[in-house]
């Protein structure tokens, strides 16, 4: 695992305005694929998915060190229910290796599909009546 970026996220709880919660975020990449891993501290990290799912999740955008910060000589990825998966641990510092293209990215490169415009809609009274103003949601 060769660490990327360095990030965090930080949230207000509203039932604790006064103590915000902070995520740290990490963007890696493991053999040639880039991932992602956050949580409350590098002794409990948890696997993530993008960026964006990661900021959609925790309610908050994800602020980018423009460097690497000293990190801790191991991290710890736990499962969702904290039992521990993995003890990483510091080797050497490197450059970052190449990423493989992901499938997803060749997907979205093609045209997208046009789909047939929407019928119109089938009638939903009978012919002679009529349905009150606002009965049916649009």
């Amino acid at each position: 695992m060769v660490v990327t970026r360095v990030g965090q996220v930080q949230t207000t709880n509203p039932l604790r305005p006064l103590t915000p919660e902070v995520n740290d975020v990490l963007l890696v990449v493991i053999a040639g694929k880039v991932a992602t891993a956050y949580g409350p501290d590098f002794s409990s990290l948890r696997r993530g998915s993008a960026p964006a799912a990661i900021e959609a999740m925790l309610g908050g955008p994800i602020k980018w060190q423009p460097t690497l910060p000293m990190l801790p000589d191991s991290m710890t990825i736990v499962s969702e229910e904290g039992a521990p998966l993995a003890q990483l641990t510091f080797r050497a510092c490197e450059t970052p290796p190449a990423v493989k293209a992901s499938p997803k990215a060749e997907a979205r490169k093609k045209a997208p599909v046009r789909r047939a415009p929407p019928k119109a809609a089938a009638q939903k009274t009978p012919p002679g009546f009529t349905m009150p103003q606002g009965a049916i949601a649009e």
